[in-house]
């Protein structure tokens, strides 16, 4: 589950709206305990005109620091989703270094990465071995072919047979998001998913 995203996709690190972006905590947690969702991405947004990085890094920071203790009195989880500069350019951050760096500082257990392989793809590449080595890193994936954010079994760039073997290599047991835009129907968009569940009935 998201915070609420507004017009500048997120509030976490915009300067001045930490009041704001804390109300769209609270909301979210109302909502995620409501429906029993362990995990709520902490949405940055996109960098005001006028503002610096830096200014809004550290904005970022106390803001996570603060959200970190209201998801913890509920035994909730936070993360940190880097969005690829191409598909939206001006938003915080964009790679998996840089919201490493800020859970790094801010140094809370409950806070992780958010792994969107169509993001990485797009903004990286060498997605399957930065997936090997940032898995511990990783608290939840979003999943899309790359470079036109189909279903994975679509052709692309990233070879889905290697990230699912990971995976199960690890023991995997949590959800998987699939956040892409179907080729055909919803029903036809998942017949992929078939060779990778344990049980298909």
């Amino acid at each position: 589950m998201n915070t609420a995203a507004g017009d500048s996709v997120g509030l976490g690190a915009i300067p001045g709206k930490s009041v704001d972006f804390l109300k769209t905590v609270k909301e979210a947690i109302k909502y995620a305990n409501a429906v029993d969702c362990p995990m709520i991405h902490l949405m940055a947004g996109k960098i005001p005109v006028g503002q610096t990085k830096e200014a809004c890094r550290a904005q970022f920071l106390d803001n996570l620091k603060i959200a970190a203790d209201l998801l913890k009195d509920y035994g909730m989880v936070g993360t940190l989703e880097p969005i690829n500069s191409k598909m939206l350019p001006g938003y915080f951050y964009s790679t998996p270094e840089e919201a490493l760096n800020i859970l790094e500082e801010v140094g809370a257990e409950n806070l992780f990465y958010q792994c969107d392989l169509f993001h990485l793809e797009t903004e990286k590449g060498n997605t399957i071995e930065n997936v090997k080595n940032l898995y511990e890193k990783i608290a939840h994936f979003q999943i899309a072919q790359a470079p036109d954010r189909h279903e994975p079994s679509h052709d692309g760039t990233i070879d889905y047979d290697e990230f699912f073997k990971i995976l199960e290599d690890k023991g995997f047991e949590n959800y998987i998001g699939l956040e892409y835009a179907p080729k055909g129907t919803t029903q036809e968009s998942l017949e992929w998913a078939k060779k990778y569940l344990r049980n298909t009935n």
